[in-house]
């Protein structure tokens, strides 16, 4: 948020809080409009945004979304033009103007700026609903998070740890990528599902190729489970299209159909180097490549599985306890805010 406002009621400055308007973030003033001399403090305002600045060109730009109000568009761009004129050395061009003065009158406020700085874009975080995101260490996965807030998701986050490969320092990271994340989002929440035991049994009856998919399917029906608790509408995922054996398309669509909610995954189509770019955007990149381990390649094939059929690993799961292991991790869940 970049600028200062500055709010006028009744002839009196009080600090207040930036606005974000659109896209942009803005250097703002704004003006009750029920202020009984609502024009001329317009007039007023308007001189001193332009005042110390260099002789030049203005241009004045109206947008009126109240129509009740009683003065047009180009009544205002030619009372406050004039006003400028009169009281400054600029000079009033609709043409080929230097300096841009907008004024946005909406129902209750006209707000009044000089200078559009480009935002993060997208839509207010909760407006879209809550869901749950799968976050890993990695670089992927915050990234998509990410995503989701910009259109408007409020998010909660779950990670997955086997005790017996990740460390304190690697439960850390974690949280520090959620800290990061936390500063885009609404009333942060983070479940650490503890993993070991379901991989243990899983490793006792499952081939080897067939373990990640496994592995990925109780974390999306986990997730679910989680999402279910929280009143979230959808499971939002870090999944690539190919990135790894694990997201190519016959894999991806077992794995996401273990999930009773919508499986979003916002980066599907994109190019790895985007996704890094988009890390070191938002903050999370430096983070991600530190050193840390992925229970997802615990006890692996060297050559997974890349054309699941479904009847085998329904076959497979029919060997395992899963409703007893779910419970277990869900109840064991470690739960904190960010």
């Amino acid at each position: 948020v970049i600028g200062t406002v500055v709010q006028i009621f009744e002839g009196q400055r009080t600090p207040a809080k930036m606005l974000l308007i659109g896209s942009s973030s803005q250097q703002v003033i704004d003006i009750l409009n029920d202020n009984p001399d609502v024009v001329q403090w317009r007039q007023k305002t308007a001189v001193d945004l332009v005042t110390g600045r260099e002789k030049t060109t203005v241009y004045v730009t109206t947008k009126r979304s109240n129509k009740q109000f009683p003065l047009t568009s180009p009544d205002l761009n030619r009372t406050i033009g004039k006003y400028i004129a009169e009281k400054t050395e600029h000079t009033i061009d609709y043409v080929n103007a230097e300096l841009i003065l907008y004024m946005e009158i909406v129902e209750k406020y006209c707000f009044m700026y000089t200078e559009k700085i480009e935002g993060l874009k997208g839509l207010p975080v909760g407006v879209s609903g809550k869901v749950v995101s799968l976050i890993s260490g990695g670089i992927d996965s915050p990234v998509a998070a990410y995503l989701a807030m910009k259109r408007g998701c409020a998010v909660k986050f779950v990670h997955f740890y086997n005790e017996t490969i990740n460390t304190k320092e690697s439960i850390e990271k974690i949280k520090q990528l959620v800290d990061i994340l936390a500063t885009y989002n609404i009333n942060t929440t983070l479940y650490l599902i503890p993993f070991k035991d379901i991989q243990f049994e899983i490793m006792k009856t499952v081939p080897r190729k067939y373990r990640m998919l496994l592995y990925k399917r109780f974390m999306y029906t986990i997730g679910a489970r989680i999402a279910r608790k929280e009143k979230a509408l959808a499971v939002v995922t870090g999944d690539n299209i190919a990135q790894v054996s694990s997201q190519v398309i016959p894999n991806l669509k077992v794995i996401w159909d273990a999930s009773d909610l919508l499986v979003i995954s916002p980066l599907l189509t994109y190019d790895k180097q985007e996704i890094v770019n988009l890390g070191e955007k938002i903050g999370t990149y430096e983070v991600s490549i530190q050193p840390y381990e992925d229970c997802c390649s615990y006890m692996i094939a060297r050559h997974p599985e890349l054309n699941a059929d479904k009847d085998i690993i329904d076959k497979l799961e029919t060997r395992i306890d899963i409703e007893e292991l779910i419970f277990k991790a869900v109840k064991s869940a470690i739960k904190s805010n960010a």
